[in-house]
């Protein structure tokens, strides 16, 4: 009978930025799952009620996130769009420049 081995990686931070940003994971994810895990412990409430609650004010989040991610990209591209073209437009000038005063 073949045997299955479980392999574990661990992944080391070569710098200190990254070692950084894994410390500082560990109490955001504490911290964000902490309430939920102390609402889950109320005898008051019904795990439905509390799985309901939950689903509900993260549709509401996420769809808050979207209208204003939305708002921000309409706002933003008509500005971007023309300093796009502008950038575009020098770029080949400068190129058909270079082109013309190289032949003369």
């Amino acid at each position: 009978m073949k045997q299955n081995k479980l392999k574990v990686t661990v992944v080391t931070a070569k710098n200190k930025a990254a070692k950084a940003m894994a410390l500082l994971s560990l109490p955001v994810a504490g911290a964000v799952l902490f309430p939920m895990a102390t609402y889950a412990a109320d005898a008051s409430s019904t795990t439905g009620d509390l799985i309901d609650t939950v689903a509900t004010s993260l549709v509401s989040s996420v769809q808050g996130m979207v209208s204003s991610i939305g708002g921000a990209i309409g706002s933003i591209i008509p500005v971007a769009l023309p300093l796009v073209g502008v950038s575009m437009a020098i770029t080949i000038a400068l190129a058909i420049f270079k082109k013309v005063t190289n032949k003369a």
